[in-house]
């Protein structure tokens, strides 16, 4: 068993550090695109609908 090269065993605690921090950073990014995503996406959705709404009133 040897810990301090990330190890070849389950029960390695030391190589489970940079996973996890992978991981961590990972899921931020993840949840900053959604956010922007969603961001974009409602500012779309709130422009169409006032294009329809502003069509809807001239006629």
């Amino acid at each position: 068993m040897n810990f301090l090269n990330g190890g070849s065993t389950d029960l390695d605690i030391l190589g489970c550090f940079p996973n996890m921090e992978r991981t961590v950073s990972f899921g931020l990014t993840l949840k900053l695109l959604g956010c922007l995503s969603y961001m974009s996406l409602t500012s779309h959705v709130n422009s169409v609908t006032n294009t329809i709404s502003n069509k809807l009133n001239k006629s």
